[in-house]
């Protein structure tokens, strides 16, 4: 009786941890698309000297993606994009065809843990500045079944000045 009293109690304290743990570890998945991201960005900024929210101009589509025309992916649990397009380019620079909708700034992660429902909709308030010239890159995702709501999302941004920040901690 008394090993069964110690191993509840032992189960009470590990079982929560073990809950944070998991959670803590999936938020590298984040970090690892951001810094894609990032990435991919530089690269449109080296090559047109300007940013843009095109993902797909940057050569930029996260795994877990199904098909090129998806947006959605059910192997991702972060979000990752802008809150709204910004194609518009200063100067002489002229938009890539093919940059318009929601399949270019944004790709939802639908993968979420047991009971919690994803992201319906775009919930990122980070976008590339006017003249195009910096941006913040925002992810986010449903990590942990004890924050079930967009304002408890796991949120982290990366800056064009390869500043990572973890903005809300959902776990």
């Amino acid at each position: 009786m008394v090993v069964v009293a110690i191993i509840g109690i032992l189960a009470a304290i590990a079982i929560p941890n073990f809950k944070k743990y998991q959670a803590k570890s999936r938020t590298s998945e984040g970090k690892i698309m951001l810094a894609s991201g990032y990435t991919a960005l530089e690269s449109l900024y080296q090559e047109h000297n300007l940013y843009a929210s095109c993902f797909k101009f940057a050569g930029f589509i996260p795994t877990g993606i199904l098909t090129a025309a998806s947006t959605r992916a059910t192997t991702n649990y972060y979000t990752i994009g802008f809150d709204t397009a910004d194609i518009t380019a200063p100067g002489a620079q002229t938009v890539p065809t093919g940059c318009t909708g929601d399949s270019t700034f944004v790709y939802f992660g639908d993968r979420t843990p047991a009971g919690v429902a994803s992201l319906a909709a775009n919930t990122l308030t980070n976008s590339i500045s006017a003249d195009n010239s910096a941006y913040v890159l925002q992810a986010q995702g449903q990590i942990d079944p004890d924050y079930t709501t967009s304002l408890s999302a796991d949120s982290w941004t990366m800056t064009s000045a390869k500043v990572l920040d973890q903005v809300r901690s959902g776990y």
